[in-house]
């Protein structure tokens, strides 16, 4: 509407009127239906503008959750579908950043099993390139503890999907508990998981979902952490202002407040990590929201037969990797 006329309050109350009256229908019926309904052409004319407006505004909204609604339907995949040389065999798992399947190479030239996820990120030309870029950099990235990432596309929908090694393992922490490790096998475990963060951090590859269900611990008992960068990966989605996928209880405090990552964002998942370790806790679900982290010593139980060893440099370690500001 020109914001240069005034309208008189009559006029401007028919406006109103007439939107109400036609807003639901149709745009390509909008003219027709007001010139039904009304005689004078000013009237008529600013109601148009009104609609309008209000239709480029919500496009702005509309688009991109219809792009979000698609993606979420194209990422239902069916077990025996292909993707390029792979065959889907095994729905694994779902959560905020995609859909995983256990998958095979198909093509005859050799066997594999991988594991594949298809993103959740709405389809787009400028985005699969950049995403291509990133599978670039973090199929470098090579460590006995970081699971591989082999490959990747776009299914015939658009969805960007990546293809990565298949880990036969147990979740860090459901493994401790299995296996009944003792303190110092915890540690042991930990230190390994931390050498494998740094080795990324040292090519500037940040995780930003560190979290136990991201840490998984084969047969032979070494931890292999999965979906390395794909967090900042899903999250970038060429939107620079957008944050990286998290979980709650992992996140650290500059990613809920809407900072950038950073090494230390990593650090401090590991820091909650830790004390769910050395407490045999969920310490993600210690401190209420909004609320500091506690320190081991005060999550474990009295069943925790090594809950007095937590007490001084145990706590102190935990306690500063989880410290507030990441400048800590």
């Amino acid at each position: 509407m020109d914001t240069g006329q005034v309208m008189d309050s009559d006029n401007w109350q028919r406006v109103r009127e007439l939107f109400d009256a036609v807003c639901d229908l149709h745009p390509s019926h909008w003219r027709t239906e007001l010139a039904r309904l009304s005689a004078d052409p000013e009237v008529v004319a600013e109601t148009l503008e009104l609609l309008e407006a209000q239709t480029v505004d919500l496009s702005r909204v509309q688009s991109p959750l219809r792009g979000l609604l698609e993606a979420g339907v194209q990422t239902e995949r069916a077990e025996g579908e292909r993707l390029g040389p792979w065959r889907l065999c095994e729905r694994l798992a779902s959560g905020g950043m995609g859909v995983v399947f256990r998958a095979e190479r198909a093509d005859g030239l050799y066997t594999q099993e991988v594991a594949i996820k298809v993103l959740h990120a709405t389809p787009d030309p400028r985005i699969a390139e950049r995403l291509a870029a990133e599978r670039r950099i973090l199929a470098g990235l090579q460590h006995p503890n970081i699971a591989r990432l082999y490959d990747g596309g776009t299914t015939p929908g658009g969805q960007p999907y990546l293809v990565m090694e298949y880990i036969h393992g147990q979740a860090l922490d459901a493994h401790c508990r299995r296996c009944r490790l003792d303190l110092r096998q915890r540690l042991t475990l930990f230190l390994k998981v931390c050498a494998a963060v740094q080795a990324a951090h040292t090519r500037l590859v940040l995780h930003c979902d560190l979290k136990p269900a991201n840490i998984l611990v084969r047969a032979d008992g070494e931890p292999v952490l999965l979906d390395f960068g794909i967090a900042r990966l899903v999250g970038n989605d060429g939107d620079p202002g957008r944050q990286p996928f998290f979980t709650p209880g992992y996140v650290a405090p500059e990613l809920r407040a809407g900072e950038p990552a950073g090494m230390a964002s990593d650090v401090y998942s590991l820091g909650i990590v830790l004390a769910g370790l050395l407490s045999a806790q969920d310490a993600a679900r210690g401190p209420a929201a909004g609320q500091a982290p506690l320190p081991p010593s005060h999550l474990a139980d009295a069943g925790c037969t090594w809950r007095g060893a937590l007490r001084g440099d145990l706590d102190a370690i935990a306690m500063r990797a989880v410290a507030a500001s990441a400048q800590e």
